[in-house]
């Protein structure tokens, strides 16, 4: 993982919605990234998850115009 905390992975996702696209899917690759870093505690791992996960049923809800593939 780049030398991004878990704390500081996981305050990004609190902000993912607020964020524009593409600094959104970066928040969501160091998240893939933390989840599969061995180095990180299982703790931090669950916690980032559970959190991804929220976002993405967030987005997963959002509506979106003709003119955006996202």
């Amino acid at each position: 993982m780049k030398n991004i905390t878990p704390e500081v992975v996981y305050e990004h996702l609190e902000h993912i919605a607020e964020v524009d696209v593409v600094e959104g899917a970066s928040y969501r690759q160091e998240a893939f990234e933390a989840i599969t870093d061995e180095m990180v505690s299982s703790d931090w791992q669950e916690a980032i998850c559970t959190r991804l996960n929220q976002a993405n049923q967030e987005l997963a809800l959002t509506n979106v115009s003709s003119e955006e593939s996202y």
